[in-house]
């Protein structure tokens, strides 16, 4: 706490008993006068609640991820979904899918470093969730967006209507993102936010290497949704402004919703074959990496 004499006066502290007029401030946060003492009390309000930092955040929000998923599961196995439009649920993916959903929403909650204000309220955060990934999942039911695919001239097969929804989503997240941007270059946080984006994206392209040089043909990539949704996710870290966290919440629930009717394959960023890949070739690549890799672990541990 730091006390200040009249905002009518220029600002000065007091320092050990004695007035320092030699101070120059900006009052930001919040304040009291005391008209007794004519001094105006500043305190900061700075402080940011990171979520990731606490168990029972990470709880709550692992609860949040967990419910989304089975009501996802749920609208999966009604007549609301058409059989061919996601992946047969099987006992084994009902089971297994929760736990690629655990693993991911995970990583992407820890790895975000989301900083809020004040502790977020978890109901609208759930709330905002499920309609992403249960409108998500209705959205491909509608007939002229099923043909939606980012591969290879993608554009070639998209009609006027499906284009329309896609400026209009397209709008949306673009000035949400842009808000985002000036927020985290206002905080200093821009760097590290495009950081970890592009660390995954580096992840990305050393699978990419590995394909190619494990003799992989005819590569093809496919940006599936919960791949985009769920990069895009580390961008709307900064819970002070509210709508980003209502952002990461609708990108977090199509991840889940990726992964609930299509299977961890929602992260396969390129799909190729499923020839088996030389022993030689094997060796060769990991005899490249292993000195880099352990000089990089001491250095970063």
């Amino acid at each position: 706490m730091v006390y200040l004499n009249n905002m009518y006066s220029p600002l000065s502290f007091i320092e050990n008993g004695e007035i320092n007029n030699n101070v120059v401030g900006i009052l930001s946060n919040e304040s009291t006068v005391y008209p007794s003492s004519n001094l105006l009390v500043y305190e900061s309000t700075e402080e940011s609640y990171k979520i990731s930092k606490t168990n029972s955040s990470i709880f709550s929000f692992m609860a949040v991820f967990t419910s989304t998923y089975l009501l996802c599961e749920t609208l999966q196995a009604s007549n609301f979904i058409e059989q061919h439009d996601h992946s047969q649920i099987t006992q084994n993916t009902y089971a297994y899918n929760l736990l690629f959903v655990w693993l991911i929403t995970y990583f992407f909650l820890h790895f975000s470093n989301i900083s809020a204000q004040k502790k977020p309220n978890i109901l609208l955060y759930w709330v905002f969730c499920c309609i992403g990934g249960l409108g998500f999942a209705l959205l491909g039911e509608i007939s002229f967006l099923k043909n939606i695919k980012i591969v290879k001239n993608w554009w070639e097969y998209i009609s006027l209507a499906a284009w329309g929804v896609i400026v209009f989503f397209t709008s949306i997240i673009s000035y949400l993102c842009l808000r985002e941007c000036f927020f985290s270059i206002r905080n200093m946080r821009w760097c590290k936010n495009v950081a970890k984006i592009l660390s995954v994206l580096l992840l990305y392209f050393f699978i990419l290497f590995l394909l190619i040089n494990g003799n992989s043909k005819n590569i093809v990539y496919h940006v599936h949704h919960a791949i985009f949704a769920g990069i895009l996710s580390l961008w709307f870290v900064n819970w002070k402004y509210k709508p980003a966290m209502f952002m990461h919440a609708i990108l977090m629930g199509v991840t889940i919703e990726g992964i609930c009717f299509y299977g961890i394959n929602e992260f396969f960023l390129f799909i190729v074959g499923d020839s088996p890949v030389p022993f030689d070739i094997v060796l060769i690549i990991s005899i490249i990496f292993l000195i880099p890799l352990l000089a990089t672990m001491n250095w970063v541990y």
